[in-house]
């Protein structure tokens, strides 16, 4: 009986206890974000063997001559590196998926590293009929690393590429670009 009787007053306790409210929100532990931008650096800071690159497109072949994008690579190891890329020419844009070969040389402290390159794309405005459609991308250029900051290796460089069935901005396009990596 008295068995019976704790048990009773333990689930009644338990269950006023548990219907205790409070107006005050549940702490929080972790600091309060300062930005987009930083939780992303922080965030690529945490991961190894990437490459980041904006650039600068000039496009002669095309109705708008002047853009950029952002490409984006994880590298599989120091020759090899895959991932996605999106360009803006005025109301043209192509989403991309690459791969790029490299071949890193290494000369005193500096590292220079001819590439090429190679992409499937889609031009989602602007192509007209070729919006929607598969494209290709083929390039090559060259990357040099600049300095570190931290644990990033800061590059520039040239790629001239090639982009076919892309409708009216087919055709010969530099890119003059900025780069961030980590790793390889």
């Amino acid at each position: 009986m008295k068995i019976k009787l704790l048990l009773a007053s333990l689930l009644i306790a338990g269950t006023v206890l548990a219907q205790t409210t409070t107006n005050t929100p549940p702490a929080m532990n972790a600091p309060p974000s300062s930005g987009f931008l930083e939780d992303l650096a922080a965030g690529l800071a945490s991961v190894t063997n990437w490459v980041v690159a904006p650039y600068g497109t000039y496009a002669p072949d095309a109705p708008t001559k002047y853009g950029g994008g952002i490409i984006g690579f994880y590298n599989i190891n120091q020759y090899v590196g895959a991932g996605p890329g999106v360009d803006w020419l005025g109301d043209f844009n192509l989403v991309s998926a690459n791969l790029t070969l490299r071949l890193p040389i290494h000369v005193s402290k500096i590292t220079t590293t001819p590439f090429i390159i190679a992409g499937l794309a889609t031009p989602i405005s602007g192509a007209g009929k070729a919006n929607g459609q598969v494209a290709t991308i083929a390039g090559a250029g060259l990357a040099v690393d600049l300095f570190k900051i931290k644990k990033v290796k800061v590059g520039a460089g040239y790629a001239y590429d090639l982009w076919t069935n892309a409708g009216d901005f087919s055709g010969k396009h530099h890119q003059i670009f900025i780069s961030g990596k980590m790793g390889f």
